[in-house]
């Protein structure tokens, strides 16, 4: 179920530039989140720590300055 969102997001929007870590962000939730009755928790927490992976690639590797400032203005609205 994540990895056919994740697949889906990644192939749509041409995130070549983005580390591929949905193994690790979901051995992190099931870290945080290891009892049975938290699996909805493990795949909110592995959705939420992908999309800040990607936003820090974005940041990091694929925005040039003035483009990480207006990235930056939209999410502060």
């Amino acid at each position: 179920m994540i990895d056919r969102w994740w697949r889906q997001l990644y192939d749509s929007v041409k995130l070549s530039y983005a580390r591929d870590r949905l193994v690790e962000s979901y051995f992190w939730s099931c870290a945080i989140f290891h009892g049975e009755k938290y699996s909805r928790s493990r795949i909110i927490f592995t959705k939420v720590f992908q999309l800040m992976t990607l936003m820090d690639d974005t940041y990091d590797i694929h925005a040039t300055l003035e483009e990480c400032y207006k990235l930056n203005e939209a999410m502060q609205r």
